[in-house]
């Protein structure tokens, strides 16, 4: 079952309900694996520095048996990730991380 874990230091998320929608179509389609079959995960309000800032930050983690790929899987999220609100950095368990959101 694949599990993605979205992270941010924002206190809340005007459409979050829609954005673990979204980021469940898209890690089913980048693992080939049903939809059914995944989870989705959010968490707001956590305490995050990224290169030493406290600006809004999001952590995304994702867990899978097989079907990873993470080159594919951050280009992907990244874009979905940039629906969070503007001057959010992104970044990646794998160690890839989407610019500033600006």
């Amino acid at each position: 079952m694949p599990l993605i874990t979205v992270r941010t230091s924002l206190p809340c998320l005007d459409n979050a309900q829609g954005l673990l929608q979204e980021i469940s179509s898209a890690l089913a389609q980048q693992t080939v694996k049903p939809e059914q079959s995944v989870m989705t995960m959010l968490e707001t309000a956590v305490s995050i520095t990224f290169g030493s800032s406290s600006e809004p930050s999001v952590f995304v983690q994702i867990k899978s048996i097989g079907a990873l790929r993470p080159a594919a899987m951050s280009a992907a999220l990244c874009n979905l990730i940039r629906l969070l609100p503007a001057g959010c950095a992104v970044a990646h368990e794998a160690g890839v991380v989407c610019s500033p959101l600006r």
